[in-house]
C-alpha cells in the first residue's frame, strides 16, 4: 500500500481565461483613463486631478490583473494536501505546513463546484479552537468547516480511496 499522497492544486482553463478576460477589461478601464486625461484635460486640470486620476487608474489596472497573477502564482507553486496511512492530511501552502488534520476527525467531506470555486470541502466533528475564525469564514463562504479551493474532483475521489 502507498504510504503518502500527495495531491496538487489544478487551475481549470476555463477559469483561467475568465479572470484573464474580466482583468483585461478593468485593466483597459485604467489605461483608458489615463489615456483620456492625458489627451483632454488641460494643464489646470491635470495639476488639480492629475495624481488623483493616476492613482484610480493604477488602482483599476491593479484590481484587474492582480487575480490573474495570484492564479498563474498558484500553478507555478499549487497548494498540497499531503494524505498519510497514519490517517493524517496535511495541507501545505507555499511549500509551508498549514494545517494538519486526523481523519476520524472528519465527519463527512464533498467535492464543490460552483462557477470559479471548486475544490475539497471538509466538516469536523470536533473543530480545534484554533482554526475557529477559519471555520467562521468557510461556514459563511462555502457552507462547510473547511474548504481547500482548487482541488480537481480527481484529487478528491483519490483522497476517498486513499482513506477507505
Amino acid at each position: 500500500m502507498i504510504e503518502t499522497l500527495r495531491l496538487r492544486t489544478s487551475i481549470k482553463p476555463a477559469l483561467k481565461k475568465a479572470l484573464l478576460f474580466r482583468g483585461t477589461l478593468i485593466a483597459t478601464a485604467g489605461i483608458a483613463l489615463l489615456l483620456f486625461a492625458g489627451l483632454t484635460l488641460p494643464v489646470a486640470s491635470l495639476e488639480r486631478w492629475g495624481l488623483f486620476i493616476l492613482g484610480i487608474a493604477l488602482l483599476l489596472i491593479t484590481v484587474g490583473l492582480l487575480p490573474y497573477k495570484r492564479l498563474t502564482r498558484l500553478e507555478i507553486q499549487p497548494h498540497e494536501l499531503l494524505l498519510t496511512t497514519n490517517q493524517e492530511i496535511s495541507f501545505f501552502q507555499n511549500r509551508i505546513p498549514r494545517l494538519t488534520l486526523i481523519w476520524s476527525n472528519i465527519e463527512k467531506s464533498a467535492y464543490i463546484d460552483h462557477h470559479s470555486q471548486y475544490g475539497i470541502a471538509l466538516w469536523l466533528k470536533n473543530p480545534d479552537p484554533a482554526l475557529e475564525n477559519t471555520i467562521q469564514k468557510c461556514r459563511q463562504c462555502y457552507g462547510c468547516d473547511l474548504f481547500f479551493p482548487f482541488f480537481s474532483a480527481r484529487s478528491y475521489q483519490e483522497m476517498i480511496e486513499f482513506f477507505n
